[in-house]
């Protein structure tokens, strides 16, 4: 993950602070900023750190060009666009083509498929462009005082912020204080003083669970005797009953498309090489892909998709971390024993493969860390289990 901050203040100074440091901690293999003058009394600063997964070499961010100012954080995975190239300069491109048209932009936006967010000035109107996509799985905040406002993607206590909802895309004319909100599916846009939006943003972020309006107009399929009875009780003869239904086999089938095409894309789009090998550019045998490993069915699954799109010759780390409650007390809690269980099962089912799961190192971390040490000060034990 990236380090993305905008600051849009009258000083035009980046003073050395926590939460540069912050971002820092995010994007470890280089650091960029600049500063884009609004007028005399207004400046628009940003600063991106970056951490390197993508493109032949570390692309510097911010990204400039004559059109604007791109800070971005996350990975797309449009079909269409160029492998092998780092996803920011791409993006700043299909920006740039815009020529300042709003509309065309937020087209572009609403294109992109995968986890991310940005923030990009169109220098020719002063306009600020950002959003998070449309699930929500990058991570943006907005605060604001009376003599700047930051957009980040990662703050602190420290700052009385909310978290940008991920329902819009949002422009901000810098010069009028105007928040416009688009919509990722319909042609609506609104308008709100930026202190108007933070308000509403604020009342609808603290509402209980209890407020919210459900939609619970879903059609409920019906089971007579012939599907389930009760006297079934073994849990893979119901399901062989469920999947007889048309409608039910039909998502089903949907569904797991959807999954698989997804984990696809994830691994075809990212480096075949680990940490170590992608800085010299060489041919890779280590594990470049770590799944987080309970053992419960999701990561489970997960494991045995991704056995179809890794290469052959690496392995696929399952990562599986156990908290002991007492010092006396055994690591083998129930998600270690549901690991150790489904990762046996995933050696039979995909036997060319080879998957890593090291339980005594990460017993050793987690104690550590306890304690308070560093994880990157610790050694730990050997490598037990293949």
């Amino acid at each position: 993950m990236c380090g993305i901050l905008c600051i849009i203040s009258c000083s035009s100074d980046i003073k050395e602070n926590i939460l540069l440091q912050r971002l820092r901690n995010r994007g470890p293999d280089c650091t960029g900023s600049l500063v884009s003058k609004v007028n005399n009394e207004l400046f628009v600063t940003f600063y991106g750190t970056v951490l390197w997964t993508q493109g032949p070499n570390v692309t510097k961010q911010p990204v400039e060009d004559y059109q604007g100012v791109l800070l971005f954080n996350g990975d797309i995975y449009n079909q269409n666009w160029v492998k092998n190239k780092c996803d920011t300069n791409v993006l700043l491109t299909c920006l740039g083509a815009c020529a300042s048209s709003r509309n065309e932009i937020i087209n572009v936006v609403k294109d992109l498929k995968g986890p991310f967010c940005f923030i990009y000035l169109d220098k020719l109107t002063n306009q600020i462009y950002f959003a998070r996509d449309r699930i929500g799985r990058g991570s943006l905040l907005l605060h604001k005082s009376e003599k700047e406002i930051l957009i980040s993607s990662v703050l602190g206590r420290d700052y009385q912020c909310v978290e940008i909802p991920a329902t819009y895309i949002y422009v901000f004319n810098v010069k009028e204080n105007i928040i416009t909100t688009f919509d990722w599916d319909e042609q609506v846009q609104n308008d709100y003083l930026i202190d108007e939006w933070l308000q509403n943003v604020e009342i609808e972020q603290n509402l209980s669970d209890s407020s919210r309006n459900i939609n619970k107009n879903t059609e409920n399929v019906y089971f007579d005797e012939q599907h389930i009875s009760d006297t079934e009780l073994c849990k893979l003869s119901i399901l062989e009953k469920l999947l007889e239904h048309e409608e039910i086999l039909y998502c089903v089938k949907n569904i797991t498309k959807l999954l698989e095409d997804s984990v696809k894309v994830r691994l075809e789009t990212q480096p075949e090489r680990c940490i170590d090998c992608i800085s010299i550019n060489n041919i890779c045998c280590h594990s470049a892909v770590g799944i987080l490993f309970s053992g419960g069915l999701d990561c489970t699954i997960l494991a045995y998709l991704a056995n179809k799109y890794v290469k052959e010759d690496q392995s696929i780390d399952l990562i599986n971390v156990a908290f002991k409650k007492k010092c006396d007390v055994t690591f083998d809690v129930p998600d270690r024993l549901t690991g150790k269980q489904s990762y046996e099962e995933l050696k039979q089912i995909c036997n060319q493969r080879f998957f890593f799961l090291d339980l005594e190192r990460m017993n050793y971390l987690v104690d550590m860390c306890a304690i308070g040490m560093h994880i990157k000060d610790v050694g730990g034990p050997g490598l037990t289990e293949s």
